[in-house]
């Protein structure tokens, strides 16, 4: 039997007909609770019971209409128990609740894996971002995106509540920039002028996604990862209960989260399961060309890239470099970038003999100095480096340099998530 005195366990005893804001009130508590980081609670139908007015009420059959009681049971650390029982007070303000400290047997009161030690949306997001109102221009709201380097913008009313988003895909769908916000950035002044000046005069109102998900402050970062990745975001606004804009959660700030946990590891203690292994977690479906093709065909292929990079290889499949959209900006001049920017904009397929670079190689556009990773590196090795350098990817080769892979960010997330369940 093992015991710990600072576990407790409350039950909140109400009945099965109370309701809050037209939903059942159990659900609204249990919803309250998940929200606000409790570890577990369960919701018990009793077969009957009465309270202070001796009102029997039973739950069978031929007496639904009894109202029969609800009992949650809610076991967890005797100080969030302390932190969150106020909270439920605007929903149950009525309820009989109370709390014995319990002996533990058996539990897992925090699952293990990166983000075990109390890590709430709130821990690690940015704070003070930077925001729009919903009645302001989109040329306002695009100045702030490329301004700032944030990915999301979040639109805000009077009051700081969040009514939506703006991103590239906001702009991309109902405005026509078909250049993403990271390449913009890249620009030259005049450059990025003319694109812009092309965009037609839409409020923030009516670009804005409105049924956007954004992130409760008290949120598991592994839930609020779930919905990034579901959703298809990098970056999301963070919400107070009121709906109140209180800061972003970035795909950087989880793997800095994710960082912080591993560093609180007690000297001496380590993890019963040997690390996960990047061979096990990479992708070896991978965009790559040889380096034998012409830059125009590989510009033409950059294109029907969702991410518009590519690792290039010999013939032995030895990796030799990259090759991306932006780079081919910074090593295109004159007339040749002008037709590669002009590629990127068009809404239609652009084939590799209306490209630059028919008659040329790869050798004045290849990046060749790509950070690695080796198939038994460390899952804990893979986060620091993708972290430390901002990556959006990492090959994999192995003792001869030969490609076997490719962890991406997203793919790393997926593992630390899996690894936190």
């Amino acid at each position: 039997m093992v015991t710990d005195d600072s576990v407790q366990r409350a039950r909140i005893y109400i009945n099965e007909n109370d309701r809050h804001e037209e939903q059942p009130l159990y659900l609204a508590v249990m919803e309250r609770l998940r929200n606000e980081g409790a570890t577990g609670a369960t919701a018990l139908r009793g077969l009957a019971g009465f309270g202070p007015s001796h009102r029997l009420r039973a739950s069978g059959l031929t007496s639904l209409k009894e109202n029969p009681p609800i009992v949650i049971e809610w076991i967890d650390r005797a100080d969030r128990i302390a932190r969150l029982l106020p909270l439920l007070d605007d929903l149950a303000p009525g309820a009989l609740i109370t709390i014995d400290a319990i002996h533990i047997h058996r539990a897992a009161l925090r699952g293990h894996g990166p983000f075990a030690n109390e890590r709430y949306v709130g821990n690690s997001m940015q704070a003070d971002p930077q925001a729009i109102s919903h009645q302001a221009q989109l040329s306002e709201a695009i100045t702030l995106l490329l301004a700032y380097k944030q990915s999301v913008l979040p639109v805000i009313d009077e009051r700081h509540r969040v009514q939506g988003i703006i991103t590239d895909k906001e702009i991309k769908r109902r405005a026509g920039l078909r250049i993403p916000l990271r390449i913009l950035r890249r620009l030259r002044d005049d450059e990025r002028r003319s694109i812009l000046a092309s965009l037609p005069e839409y409020s923030v109102a009516e670009i804005m996604n409105r049924e956007s998900p954004h992130l409760y402050v008290q949120l598991a970062i592994p839930r609020a990862l779930e919905t990034m990745i579901e959703q298809d975001y990098d970056q999301l606004p963070v919400v107070d209960r009121d709906n109140t804009l209180v800061g972003l959660l970035s795909h950087h700030d989880v793997l800095a989260a994710a960082l912080y946990q591993g560093n609180e590891t007690p000297p001496g203690v380590r993890e019963a399961n040997p690390p996960t292994l990047v061979r096990l977690i990479m992708q070896t479906t991978l965009p790559l060309i040889e380096n034998t093709i012409s830059l125009a065909a590989a510009l033409e292929r950059l294109l029907q890239t969702r991410e518009q990079h590519l690792l290039v290889v010999d013939a032995a499949h030895r990796l030799q470099g990259s090759i991306s959209a932006i780079g081919a900006l910074q090593h295109l001049n004159g007339a040749e970038r002008t037709l590669w920017l002009a590629a990127l904009q068009s809404a239609e397929s652009v084939q590799a003999n209306d490209l630059p670079g028919v008659q040329q190689g790869l050798e004045g556009v290849l990046e060749d100095n790509l950070h690695i990773l080796k198939p038994n590196d460390t899952i804990n090795l893979a986060t620091r480096q993708i972290f430390d350098l901002r990556l959006e990817y990492a090959p994999v080769v192995d003792e001869e340099h030969i490609l076997v892979g490719m962890l991406t960010r997203g793919g790393l997330l997926r593992a630390l998530i899996q690894e936190s369940d």
